[in-house]
C-alpha cells in the first residue's frame, strides 16, 4: 500500500482562516481515497511563504521522507511546494533520490494538457502561469536525469 504525506501551504494569515487550507486538505484526501492510499500524514505551512525553504512543516516533510517513513508526497499545485525553482528542483531530488513519487493533481502539466486538448489560442499568460509552466518544464526534466543547461524562460506554444 502506499502511504502518501499531504503538504498544505499558504502565505497569508488572512488564508489560514480561509478556504485555501481546508480546500487543499479536501482535493489531497480525495485523491488519496479515490486511490486506496493511505494518508499518514498531513504537513501544513500556515502564512509561510514559499519562496523561504526553511519551512517547518517542509523540513519535517523531507525528514520524513529521508527516514522512509512515505512512499509519495502530494500536494495541489507546485506553487505549495515552493516559489524559488531552485529549491522546488532540489526538494523535489531530494524525493526522488529517496525513492518518493512525488505527485501534484493540479499542476500546470494537466492544465497545459487541458489547454492544448481543448486547442485554445490564447497569447496571454499570467505570472503565475508562466512560473507553473516553468516549473513544470524543470521539474520534468529533472525527473527525466536532465542534467544540461535549463532554459530561462518557458517555451509555450499554445
Amino acid at each position: 500500500m502506499i502511504r502518501a504525506a499531504a503538504y498544505l501551504r499558504v502565505s497569508t494569515s488572512g488564508q489560514i482562516d480561509g478556504e485555501s487550507l481546508n480546500t487543499q486538505r479536501t482535493q489531497i484526501q480525495d485523491y488519496c481515497g479515490s486511490r486506496g492510499w493511505e494518508l499518514v500524514k498531513i504537513y501544513e505551512d500556515a502564512g509561510i511563504s514559499g519562496a523561504k525553504d526553511d519551512r517547518p512543516a517542509l523540513q519535517a516533510l523531507l525528514a520524513a521522507v529521508k527516514s522512509g517513513e512515505i512512499n509519495a508526497v502530494i500536494v495541489r499545485d507546485l506553487s505549495r511546494f515552493g516559489r524559488s525553482a531552485r529549491d522546488l528542483l532540489n526538494n523535489i531530488q531530494t524525493l526522488k533520490d529517496c525513492s518518493v513519487t512525488f505527485i501534484s493533481p493540479t499542476s500546470a502539466v494537466e492544465t497545459v494538457k487541458l489547454l492544448i486538448f481543448h486547442n485554445l489560442r490564447s497569447k496571454v499568460v499570467t505570472t503565475n502561469c508562466v512560473f507553473q509552466i516553468f516549473a513544470a518544464n524543470l521539474v520534468l526534466a529533472f525527473a527525466r536525469g536532465y542534467a544540461g543547461e535549463y532554459p530561462v524562460s518557458p517555451r509555450v506554444a499554445i
